[in-house]
């Protein structure tokens, strides 16, 4: 039988490895941009450092306070969250 991971907490990013989503992405991200400018192995470690840095960044911060300093400073923010926090018990849409 095998051993299941199971989240202590609904709000847990999702995990690949050992990096979480919002790294990963930019990692991503940064690789994407290295292979346009032939360079995604240096991109790509960038990327790795800049995500780093950025979920130490939001973790000392409260929930979307990226999103509103990214209002604040006039970059067009998408909607509000599209899913419900996890403590509600009842879902009103």
């Amino acid at each position: 039988m095998e051993e299941h991971q199971i989240p202590q907490t609904l709000d847990a990013p999702p995990l690949a490895l050992v990096f979480n989503a919002s790294q990963l992405f930019t990692f991503i991200g940064f690789a994407i941009v290295g292979i346009v400018v032939n360079h995604p192995f240096i991109a790509g470690g960038i990327g790795l450092v800049a995500g780093s840095f950025l979920n130490k960044y939001v973790d000392k911060r409260p929930d979307g306070y990226l999103r509103h300093l990214a209002y604040f400073r006039g970059i067009p923010v998408m909607a509000g969250k599209s899913i419900p926090n996890g403590i509600d018990r009842e879902f009103r849409p």
